[in-house]
Order: C-alpha cells, then sequence, then structure tokens
C-alpha cells in the first residue's frame, strides 16, 4: 500500500490508521513530499509498522506516487493517499479474493464511498463491472479502489506532465498496450475524500485528458475515437453496427484493435 502525502498530518493519521486497523499484514510504503506541519510526527508513530518511509520535496503527487512504486515488492499494489481510507475488512476481503481466485488477474477493484468532509456528507458509489475502451475514454476506475499487478506500475509510471490525470494515462495505457485481465469484487474497497484537489478540478480534469489524447493520436484517430466511445455507450450500438455494411463493420474493428493494441487502422 503506497500513502502520498504532503502536509496533510491529520489525514495522513487517518488514512494509516485504516491500513494498520485492517486484519491483515501490509507493506506498507509511506512518500512525504518535505512536510512541514506534523506529519512527521504521525509517521514516526507508525514507524515500527511501516515497511519504508522517506520525506523529501517532489515535484507533486505522481512524482511521489512513482518514488513509491520503486520501493514497493508485492505482487499487487494500491494507492492509498492521506485523508482517504480503507473500508472496514476490505483489505482482508481482497487479499482472500486473490488466494481463492486460479485465473491470475492482473486488476482487482472494487465500489467506493464517496466522502465530503466539508458538506458532512457521503455516498455510495457503484463501479461499473465492465470496463471497456468507451469507459475508460471518458470516465476512469478511481485508483483508490485498485489493485493492480506491481509489474504494470514499474512498467508504466505516471506521467508527472500531468498535474490530474496521470493515474487515468497510466490506467488507459496499460489496458491499451497490454489489453490486462481484470475483476470487479463485490464490496467497497474504499472510502473516498472529494474534498481534495483533483477531485474538485472536472474542468482542469478535461483540458489535460484533451492535450494527451491530441499527443496521442492524430487528429482524424481522436475524431473517430471520441465518435465511437459516444456511439458504444449507446444502448442501440448493437443494432447500429449489425446494420452496417461489411467493410463498414470491419473499419470499426480495425479501429478498436487500433485502440486496444496499438495497431494502424486503414479505412
Amino acid at each position: 500500500i503506497v500513502t502520498v502525502n504532503y502536509n496533510n498530518a491529520k489525514g495522513l493519521n487517518k488514512t494509516l490508521h485504516s491500513i494498520f486497523s485492517q486484519s491483515i499484514p501490509v507493506e506498507s510504503i509511506v512518500i512525504d513530499g518535505g512536510s512541514t506541519d506534523n506529519s512527521l510526527e504521525v509517521i514516526r508513530a507508525y514507524q515500527n509498522q511501516i515497511t519504508y518511509w522517506i520525506s523529501e520535496p517532489d515535484k507533486g503527487i505522481y512524482d511521489a506516487m512513482n518514488k513509491g512504486i520503486i520501493h514497493c515488492s508485492g505482487e499487487y499494489t494500491n494507492f492509498m493517499n492521506s485523508g482517504d481510507v480503507f473500508a472496514k475488512d476490505s483489505l482482508a476481503k481482497v487479499t482472500k479474493a486473490i488466494e481463492f481466485d486460479q485465473s491470475n488477474i492482473d486488476l482487482y477493484f472494487g465500489d467506493i464511498i464517496r466522502e465530503s468532509i466539508a458538506r458532512k456528507s457521503s455516498e455510495y458509489y457503484s463501479q461499473p463491472d465492465k470496463i471497456d475502451f468507451p469507459h475508460l475514454l471518458l470516465k476512469t476506475i478511481n485508483h483508490q479502489s485498485i489493485f493492480l499487478k506491481t509489474i504494470y506500475l514499474k512498467t508504466i509510471n505516471f506521467n508527472t506532465k500531468f498535474s490530474i490525470i496521470a493515474d487515468w494515462i497510466q490506467l488507459f495505457e496499460t489496458f491499451k498496450f497490454y489489453n490486462i485481465s481484470y475483476r470487479k469484487l463485490p464490496f467497497p474497497i474504499c472510502i473516498y475524500n472529494i474534498d481534495g484537489y483533483s477531485a474538485k478540478n472536472d474542468s482542469k480534469r478535461l483540458d489535460e485528458r484533451e492535450i494527451y489524447l491530441k499527443e496521442a493520436y492524430h487528429e482524424w484517430e481522436l475524431e473517430d475515437i471520441l465518435t465511437f466511445a459516444r456511439i458504444r455507450s449507446k444502448p442501440y450500438y448493437s443494432e447500429l453496427v449489425a446494420s452496417l455494411d461489411s467493410p463498414k463493420r470491419t473499419y470499426i474493428i480495425k479501429l478498436v484493435l487500433s485502440i486496444l493494441y496499438g495497431r494502424k487502422a486503414s479505412k
């Protein structure tokens, strides 16, 4: 479990208490960005349970998360940053699911509980059972609810050029380049604080996604991808594709393959 923190002693204490209150032992990596509040006192209070920690300046949350990945040795990694917590017994449930699963799944995820301390409210959010390209293009899976094989995080780091969407890019590219297997677990993994920076900056998130997609794809490809994603999310998609003539249907299939596996689609 990687926990990133900067000047959020109260949130860090809440997160670490959540981790070590679970009923199973974990590898805990804490990356602090050189906090000047009481964060180091919190870390030292848990240092006998923390596997590795460091406090030094970094270039932002994703740089800190990349630092954490370097020290991860477990088969799966989860990021539970300061202020967010695990749902009750969720780590034990995830561990049990992995141990009894013989399918060698690359990614496990579950539902989340969204919490606003500012508004004193919370809501249960059920994430989709299926992760397909249209969903990844327009939305994402909260990283706090994900247990991804560590090898993929070491292979595709978080892109520090982006301040909000690097976790989305990492997941997007992992699915695109490795076509990873996944399984949704039928219980909430975490309680996610929606008062955070990324959660509150929807406009900046969309701007960064547009920049990334324009850099990653040619303009004509991007137009086709966005169109496909919108159509794919409609209930009449299967009927629409079935009604297309063969050459057009073949092109759509090629387009999907190019998106998922990096192959060039040709009209």
